[in-house]
């Protein structure tokens, strides 16, 4: 029988001892899943699921912490563990892991859940994670250079138009598109640019409908064509209520695959709209809603979606 050197032997150890810890992880966070999806779910079962992803946490298990920290956040609960364990094991994550462990350390530091809150220190490993291209990162930078305690609301807008701008027929990029709108077209009057915010929309609204993944951006422009733009006592864009018409019968008949029912906002609109509409833009709605031209995600940066 081969005997195996003390290296070999210690190596064949280590192997052994992360195999079970990755299957203690598996079990435990199995188990946090169906609390989480039990038919009738509860806060208890809601803390007690915590609790099971935070000791999967601890043993390295660094999406595990990502869920106990949101769980805890939302539940507004103290820790139920040694949360100063799952830090030293966000620290040392694997270079594979590094992205999503500095981000959810960045939360670690924001809201002091296991460290001292570190303002800086959160923000560094925020910006890291966002310039990996993790989404939620990006997502949560945003909002915290909107209103966090580190807030630039211009850095903001400028860091919106970058993560729009690289829009690469994914849905990591559509939000920032949406919110760009909103902003460019009701934000502060420093921030407001209605003609570019009207081209965001746009894209937005064609990037939603085309992965069927939203409809909020398309009512947006429905309601931009319904009330028109007017800016410094210059109309933009006229009210078109035949337009607005359109683009709510294209959103429903586009609308997200998981909607059991059409988002009343969209039903109230439809209902406003046909209330004015005669025979003959009836048949003009009808006509647009055919003629809907559709466009590829990857496309929608080449689009000028200049206003009329």
């Amino acid at each position: 029988m081969k005997r195996l050197s003390t290296g070999a032997l210690m190596v064949a150890l280590a192997t052994a001892c992360m195999s079970a810890e990755a299957q203690e992880s598996s079990d435990l966070r199995r188990q946090a899943f169906d609390l989480l999806n039990h038919p009738f779910p509860s806060r208890a079962m809601a803390q007690d699921a915590m609790i099971l992803y935070g000791r999967a946490a601890m043993d390295g298990d660094v999406e595990a912490a990502l869920y106990y920290h949101e769980i805890r956040l939302h539940l507004g609960v103290p820790a139920g563990i040694d949360e100063t364990r799952i830090v030293a094991r966000l620290v040392s994550a694997p270079e594979y892991l590094q992205t999503l462990a500095r981000f959810v350390l960045s939360q670690v530091y924001a809201r002091g859940h296991g460290a001292p809150i570190d303002t800086a220190a959160s923000m560094r490993l925020l910006r890291q994670a966002a310039a990996s291209g993790l989404d939620s990162a990006r997502r949560e930078l945003y909002q915290q250079l909107r209103a966090g305690p580190a807030a630039d609301p211009a850095e903001a807008v400028a860091f919106l138009r970058h993560v729009a701008s690289a829009y690469q027929s994914t849905m990591d990029n559509l939000w920032a598109m949406e919110e760009l709108a909103a902003v460019l077209l009701d934000g502060p009057a420093p921030q407001r640019d209605l003609r570019e915010g009207y081209r965001w929309a746009m894209r937005a609204a064609h990037g939603y409908i085309a992965q069927r993944r939203g409809w909020r951006a398309p009512a947006l422009v429905a309601a931009l064509f319904e009330d028109g733009l007017r800016q410094d006592g210059v109309q933009l864009l006229a009210p078109d209520p035949v337009m607005a018409a359109a683009w709510i019968e294209i959103t429903l008949v586009h609308l997200p695959r998981n909607l059991d029912a059409p988002p009343s906002p969209l039903l109230a609109a439809k209902a406003r709209l046909g209330a004015v509409l005669d025979t003959a833009q009836r048949a003009r709605v009808r006509e647009r809603v055919a003629s809907w031209r559709y466009i590829h995600p990857r496309d929608l940066m080449h689009e000028p979606f200049d206003l009329p």
